[in-house]
Formats: structure tokens, sequence, C-alpha cells
């Protein structure tokens, strides 16, 4: 009986946590380049990484060309980058209340690192299982990537997202201009302070329109 007890408080502690860091693997693509409030520079020299692609697998390629044949992950307290920064808004979107599903953010701190050199590749905020953040090497610019979704679920978020009367094209399974909008303006209903342009899709954004849940 002691087993059981401790077993279920292991259980809820954990759903009460929240996820642990998720396992990184597949593609993941650049999808906005935002200027960071809080550090003064002049980004026209960094580079331009929008629509670059990192792959996370037996090996690792980075978004600046860095290959991998093995490569390594660990927690870090030296990346420092604020999430508190508006132009961040829509990245760390809360969860709706009530409810069941433990928040998805994670927000963990990590460093990726080839196994076969001490150099860093680069230093990251994992929001939740498909979202990422990292900065240029200024600090200038934030850099967020994040997961494709399959056309399923894009389908399913267009649908839902005329129910709420701020979607009215067609459930093409294609985030076209007309769907990021109306993400973008349900992002900022949900607490993003601004409208953007190039919003993110975060996982506590696609469970509050019942994408991740199917309900």
């Amino acid at each position: 009986m002691a087993s059981i007890r401790c077993f279920v408080v292991v259980i809820l502690t954990i759903l009460v946590a929240g996820p642990a860091l998720a396992d990184l693997s597949g593609e993941y693509e650049v999808v906005a380049m935002r200027r960071s409030s809080e550090v003064e520079s002049t980004p026209d020299i960094e580079t331009d990484f929008f629509g670059k692609t990192a792959f996370f697998g037996e090996h690792l390629e980075w978004i600046d060309g860095t290959k991998c044949d093995a490569w390594s992950w660990k927690d870090t307290t030296e990346y420092t980058t604020s999430l508190e920064d508006p132009n961040l808004s829509d990245v760390i979107i809360d969860r709706l209340e009530p409810s069941v599903i433990p928040d998805y953010i994670s927000a963990r701190r990590i460093s990726l690192h080839c196994d076969n050199s001490e150099r860093t590749v680069a230093m990251l905020v994992e929001i939740d299982q498909r979202v990422l953040v990292t900065s240029t090497a200024s600090g200038a610019l934030n850099v967020i990537l994040q997961k494709p979704l399959t056309s399923g679920q894009i389908s399913r978020l267009q649908s839902m997202l005329r129910q709420r009367g701020i979607y009215d094209g067609d459930f093409t399974g294609i985030i076209d201009d007309a769907t990021r909008n109306a993400i973008a303006r349900y992002a900022d209903q949900r607490g993003a302070h601004y409208i953007f342009k190039d919003v993110v899709i975060t996982e506590n954004l696609l469970d509050g329109l019942g994408v991740l849940s199917g309900h």
C-alpha cells in the first residue's frame, strides 16, 4: 500500500510541475527573428537565419550550418535572454484556465555541444516541445524556431479559428497569410503584446484551441 501511495505522489508531482525537457528530435524551422528590447546593438550585420532549419537526430544540424555526428545538451545558467521581452510575448502565452492539462511552457535553458569539440554550438531556451528561442551572437536579435504542424493540425486550427470568428477561409491544411493573421489575432486575445506578422504557434496556444487534445 505504501508503494502505491508513493507512486501516486510521484505522478501528481509530475502533473503539477508540468513537462520535463522535451526530447529534442526532428526538424525545427526559424519562423521569426525579432529585435531584443533589452540589447542596444545594431543588428544590420547579423546573419539572417529566417527559413533556416535545425535537425535533431542521431546527428545534429544547426541553423548556422554546424553539423555534429554526435551531440549532447546540458542545462545552463549562462544564457540569460529575457522571456519578459514584449517582442517575445506570443512565445510565453499562458494556458487557459481552468485546464486539466499542465502548462506546456518549460522555459528550460540549455546549451548544445558537438561531442568531439568543446565549442558550444548554441544556447537556447526550450519553450515547449515545439518552440525554441536562441539569439544572434550580439544578442540584438532573438531567433525563434518551431516544429512544423501537420496538415491535419492546421486544418483543425483553421476550423477552431473560424468558430471564434477570426478566420473566414477554407480548411486548407496550409498556413497562408490569412491563417497566420488569424492566429496572430488569437494570440493577441490570449495576451501577446502585439499582432505579430510572424506569430509563433506554441503548445499553449494550440491547446487553447483544442488542437492538441482533439476536443
